[in-house]
């Protein structure tokens, strides 16, 4: 399955390259700029509400009606699914939420960190530091977009939409191995591209930040006399002179940041007619950072180190109606990622070469499910899918050389699972589902149960209990980084994760609402490396919370929405591990201040952290948005993020060093529609 390449070009020991190989290994991927201190069926019952009618809802609690596409790929209504957090695009534009990045740490649970080139997502306390998004599925309607050499969610500027093309996104917390398998692990995100009915004719957007930040969006989008649609957008984005995220010296300030830079270009189309549905994207980044051609002399000056991120995806999705109560959906993907890390640096004779770290993943996943509603209250899908990992591999050596270490993997493996809702009447909602995967890199099949229970007491209370598992396997990094330390236990086993949740929804009025949810989660085996470089399973954690939101509607249309997410995460030794704050707590508020302006404005709020020996204190930061609408088809935004140039950071893992988070930056949004008609 995997094929050591190593060459006999290595000048040093053994075991001395060996353990260079790995330390630069692992920081290329991580790619931690300033590497030196420099830097997804259809309803039974009422149709879907209107656009109208969804923004009038909040980010919270969706409405009864309203379908969800998160819990499977075919929809079901709020009763039935699971808790499902919503940012709309409404949302967006009144927050002034300008990346996925932002969207995300905008949702219940869910935080954002950094190491100044990659996003990490942590939810409801486990976050640990160098994870990569491996425990949370992304997904692209109902596509799944996870990479395929470490994992990966890639949530950052590589992302393959534009906030502007988003119509909407979903986070479903918890366990969601039932539909989803590998990865499901601690929440599933589906992003939800606007449809072409959402951007006919032509749209062109602008932003420009007080760092110096330019993106720019044109999108076309026109409709048939049949209902086809076809929409393509094109988005840019540069920047020179990146903020600095790290603390350098002030003589060094200006080389330094002369160095960063960051580009980014993202193409994306999709095609709708009846039940076919295509989409496609690609999306590619560059970044600079300033490293020193050799840490040992730093009387040689500082180079420019590049990372490439080049990413790629075309989905095909074809839904039947078999009869007025079976439906069927066919699903093919093909997908393809490659992370390349270029740095200068001097070999052992002093000649400058250039370092180089490639991540190559192209894979494809299918999937075949259908629905059966012949029965009164009682739905049935049944589905089967797979991933085969055509390339997966991750190579490392100098520029022009053969590589010096080249690990190659490769296989996979597919799932068979099965839904059932029952309506019991009076108001219960049974849901039960079970998903038997197989996998190339564990032994055995995985089993993973799903029993959810609703109670619908009246027309404005809801209660749920919810109970999953999920699992995850180790991904090439982690396994091929064992292999070639030699480790004992080179594969380590698969994680495993068992969670409850009671969730009670309370609408005291029309414009009150009240959602209260307690879990408990207990993980096995979580993969972590050690002080050795060598990826371990670790002892069984514990953690029990709260999520708590409640949102009010006043009659102008204002809104305010607060959410609090409390935790105990512990391990066996009742210790609390790295990156784990207590609480989250998230303040939004939007409010029409005429009829063409509208003030948004955002506080976020976490609690203390430690990674490693180091202390993170509680962080507290405020972001303030206007925007402005004409009729004319012109879009005016005008934001201010962390007003209050609060300093506060992340460590990406342990002896890193603090990545300063992003001071108080200024920005404007321009953006005009035409031809639409």
């Amino acid at each position: 399955m995997m094929h050591d390449q190593s060459q006999t070009r290595r000048a040093a020991s053994g075991s001395r390259c060996g353990a260079l190989l790995c330390r630069l290994g692992l920081l290329c991927w991580l790619g931690i700029a300033g590497i030196a201190g420099a830097e997804e069926g259809k309803p039974a019952q009422a149709e879907p509400p209107s656009l109208e009618d969804l923004l009038k809802q909040g980010l919270t609690v969706l409405p009864k009606a309203v379908q969800v596409s998160t819990a499977s790929r075919f929809a079901q209504t709020a009763e039935t699914s699971a808790l499902t957090y919503v940012l709309t695009e409404q949302d967006i534009s009144k927050l002034g939420l300008r990346s996925l990045r932002e969207v995300l740490d905008a949702m219940p649970g869910l935080y954002i960190t950094s190491n100044a080139n990659f996003s990490f997502v942590g939810a409801r306390g486990l976050g640990r530091p160098g994870d990569f998004n491996s425990r949370v599925l992304l997904m692209i309607d109902g596509v799944r977009v996870n990479e395929n050499t470490t994992d990966a969610a890639l949530i950052g500027p590589e992302f393959y939409l534009d906030v502007q093309w988003i119509e909407r996104v979903e986070f479903t917390p918890g366990p969601g191995s039932a539909v989803y398998g590998n990865n499901a692990f601690l929440g599933v995100i589906n992003v939800i591209p606007k449809r072409a009915d959402k951007l006919l004719g032509w749209r062109a957007g602008l932003t420009v930040d007080s760092t110096d930040r330019r993106e720019a969006q044109l999108s076309w989008a026109a409709r048939g006399i049949e209902g086809q649609e076809a929409m393509l957008g094109l988005s840019l984005v540069e920047q020179a002179r990146l903020p600095l995220a790290f603390d350098v010296p002030p003589a060094l300030f200006d080389a330094i940041q002369s160095l960063n830079s960051e580009r980014v270009q993202r193409l994306f189309g999709g095609y709708t007619h009846k039940g076919l549905s295509i989409r496609g994207g690609h999306s590619e980044r560059t970044l600079g950072s300033a490293v020193w051609l050799d840490r040992r002399k730093p009387e040689l000056g500082l180079v420019k180190r590049e990372s490439y991120y080049r990413n790629s995806m075309l989905a095909l999705s074809q839904e039947f109606a078999l009869g007025p109560s079976t439906d069927l959906s066919l699903d093919i993907s093909g997908k393809r990622t490659r992370v390349e890390g270029r740095q200068p640096y001097l070999d052992e004779k002093g000649r400058r070469s250039v370092w180089r770290t490639v991540n190559d993943g192209r894979w494809v996943n299918a999937s075949v499910r259908l629905g059966l509603s012949q029965w009164a209250g009682h739905r049935l899908m049944v589905g089967w899918d797979t991933q085969q990992d055509q390339v997966q591999q991750i190579y490392l050596g100098p520029w022009g050389e053969e590589p010096w270490l080249t690990l190659l993997a490769g296989g996979r493996g597919n799932g068979l699972f099965v839904q059932d809702d029952w309506a019991l009447g009076q108001g219960h909602h049974l849901s039960l589902g079970l998903r038997r995967d197989r996998d190339d890199r564990v032994d055995g099949a995985q089993l993973n149960p799903r029993l959810a229970w609703t109670w619908q007491i009246d027309a404005d209370r809801r209660l749920r209990l919810v109970h999953g598992s999920a699992y995850r396997v180790a991904n090439l990094m982690e396994f091929a980084q064992n292999y070639f330390v030699e480790a004992p236990e080179w594969l380590p086993s698969e994680e495993r994760v068992r969670s409850q949740e009671m969730v009670y929804e309370h609408a005291f009025s029309r414009r009150t609402q009240l959602r209260l949810s307690v879990f408990r989660s207990t993980f096995r085996g979580l993969i972590s490396l050690n002080e050795g470089l060598t990826y371990v399973n670790e002892g069984p954690m514990k953690s029990v919370g709260i999520d708590a939101g409640l949102e009010h509607r006043w009659i102008d249309g204002s809104r305010l929405q607060a959410a609090l997410t409390a935790q105990r995460l512990r391990d066996a030794a009742d210790q609390v591990p790295d990156n784990s704050p207590r609480y989250l707590l998230k303040l939004q508020y939007q409010r029409p201040l005429n009829a063409r302006w509208t003030l948004g404005w955002q506080t976020l709020a976490m609690g203390a952290r430690h990674v490693g020996a180091e202390r993170l204190g509680p962080s507290l930061v405020n972001h303030l948005h206007l925007s402005a609408r004409w009729d004319q088809g012109w879009n005016l935004g005008l934001g201010v993020r962390n007003i209050g140039q609060k300093r506060y950071g992340d460590i990406a893992e342990p002896g890193s060093g603090l990545v300063h988070a992003p001071g108080r930056t200024l920005f404007v949004q321009l953006s005009s529609a035409w031809g639409s008609r």
